[in-house]
C-alpha cells in the first residue's frame, strides 16, 4: 500500500493551496503522537498516546516517554485520537486488491465516507511526509497541509470500501463527474445536481450527505 502511494508532487503556490486543506487546531496531524482510546481484536482498550505511521500502522505508547508499540490489523479493530476536545475515528476495512486499509469515518450515515491523510510541510524543499509521500512546496510558508484519499462503503458491504478520489486527481472536474455518476447511477435527483455543476469534486461530503438524505433505501 505504501509504495503504491509513493509519489512525486511539484506545487506551485496556487496549486498547492488548492490541492490541499491547510491544518487548524480542529484538523489535527494524525502522523503525530495524540492522546489515544486503542479498540484491539479480543474486544479490550487502550488508552495512551498514538499516531499513525505508514498509513496502516499504529505506534502506541502508555507514557508519552514510553517505549512505543506497533499495532496493526492482526491485533486492532481500529482507534480514537483526541486533541483539544476534537476527536477522529478510524478504522480497518478492507479495500479490494490492496487488503487491509485503516482509514477515517466522515460521517455515521448509511453510506459511510472515508479519508486517508499525508501531512505536509511547506519549506520549500523536497519533502517526505510522515507517511512516506514526496512532494514539493515552492513556498516555503513553512504552513502544514493535509492531502487526502477519499473511500465510500462498498455497496451491499460493512466491511469493503472502494477508493473514489484523490486530492492529487487534479483539477478535472469533469473526470471527477464520471466516477461519481457511475458509483451513483440509481439516485437521478443526485447525478441532475452533479451533471449541472451543483456538487464539484471538493463537495465529497456534501454529495455523501445529499445520497444518505434522499436516496439510500
Amino acid at each position: 500500500m505504501t509504495k503504491n502511494f509513493t509519489l512525486f508532487i511539484s506545487f506551485s503556490l496556487m496549486l498547492g493551496t488548492s490541492l490541499f486543506s491547510q491544518i487548524s487546531s480542529e484538523n489535527f496531524n494524525e502522523s503525530t503522537y495524540q492522546k489515544a482510546t486503542l479498540f484491539l481484536k479480543n474486544k479490550d482498550t487502550l488508552k495512551g498516546f498514538a499516531r499513525i505511521k505508514d498509513f496502516n500502522t499504529v505506534h502506541f505508547k502508555k507514557e508519552r516517554n514510553d517505549k512505543k508499540v506497533k499495532f496493526t490489523y492482526k491485533k486492532l479493530r481500529g482507534l480514537q485520537l483526541v486533541k483539544d476536545n476534537f476527536i477522529k475515528n478510524f478504522k480497518y476495512k478492507l479495500l479490494i486488491g490492496e487488503g487491509p486499509v485503516l482509514l477515517r469515518e466522515n460521517n455515521r450515515g448509511p453510506l459511510k465516507l472515508y479519508t486517508q491523510s499525508s501531512f505536509v510541510l511547506d519549506n520549500g524543499s523536497s519533502i517526505m511526509s510522515g507517511n512516506g509521500v514526496f512532494f514539493t512546496l515552492n513556498t516555503g510558508t513553512g504552513q502544514l497541509y493535509e492531502y487526502k484519499r477519499y473511500y465510500l462503503s462498498k455497496k451491499d458491504s460493512k466491511h469493503s470500501v472502494i477508493k473514489i478520489w484523490s486530492d492529487t486527481n487534479g483539477k478535472s472536474n469533469k473526470i471527477f463527474r464520471k466516477r461519481i455518476v457511475k458509483y451513483f447511477k440509481n439516485c437521478k435527483s443526485l447525478i441532475s445536481k452533479i451533471k449541472q455543476g451543483e456538487y464539484q469534486k471538493w463537495h465529497i461530503k456534501d454529495i455523501v450527505r445529499d445520497y444518505n438524505r434522499n436516496c439510500k433505501k
